[in-house]
């Protein structure tokens, strides 16, 4: 088998696949890293408090394990407690349409941020491995008097 290309079609014609992926590699390139070139504007800085009263939030800052943390809480202080707790990139929000439902079954619920997520303080300097935001959780316990509780994740 003869790797000569046939004589009866131009070079031209021959060349523009390869110059049609080169155009679409750069393209997609282009799509891949001009948004990191691009600033962000300037963010607030806005207390957790302020930001909790625009959105109609309920809870508060607990301080526990070195950090404060947002924690909502609904139900009755002497029902039993249920612990939410959010998954990655989540906050407690995400248990805004399951806490009235724990509470109106006699549950004390609690759903708290986690440390560098929703409203809890953030840091670079913060271990967020699972064992630190197990004490997070335990600590916000702690400060709650909660002794045990089911936890929900």
């Amino acid at each position: 088998m003869s790797t000569v290309p046939p004589a009866d079609v131009p070079p031209r014609r021959r060349r523009w696949p390869r110059r049609l992926g080169s155009a679409v590699l750069v393209v997609l390139a282009a799509f891949v890293v001009v948004p990191f070139l691009i600033p962000l504007p300037p963010q607030p800085d806005r207390p957790a408090e302020e930001v909790a009263a625009d959105l109609g939030l309920a809870g508060g800052l607990v301080d526990a394990d070195g950090t404060r943390t947002w924690v909502e809480e609904a139900g009755p202080l002497d029902g039993p407690p249920v612990i939410l707790v959010h998954g990655f990139g989540g906050s407690s929000w995400s248990w805004r349409a399951t806490m009235p439902a724990l509470a109106a079954a006699g549950y004390r619920a609690l759903a708290l941020d986690l440390a560098n997520f929703g409203l809890a303080d953030k840091s670079w300097d913060r271990a967020t491995t699972h064992a630190r935001q197990a004490d997070l959780v335990a600590a916000v316990m702690d400060a709650r008097g909660i002794g045990s509780a089911t936890l929900v994740g």
